[in-house]
């Protein structure tokens, strides 16, 4: 995740003034294979409310809302 962190950084897009760790912790929060198992196996998500789940979440805490 740090690479990835790293990455996104280097785009200028991410919010204010968040770290590469900051960065990192909230990739590995969203990505991480628990959540999947939980909402999708267990807790019956579609496969499509996962991804949108991941989407809106991690642009809202990621990224600049500015366009």
């Amino acid at each position: 995740m740090l690479h990835n962190a790293e990455r996104l950084l280097a785009t200028g897009h991410v919010r204010g003034a968040m770290t590469v760790e900051q960065v990192r912790d909230v990739l590995y929060a969203y990505l991480t294979p628990d959540l999947y198992a939980y909402l999708v196996l267990q807790a019956g998500w579609t496969v499509e409310q996962f991804g949108d789940f991941l989407y809106r979440g991690m642009r809202s805490q990621l990224l600049d809302p500015r366009p």
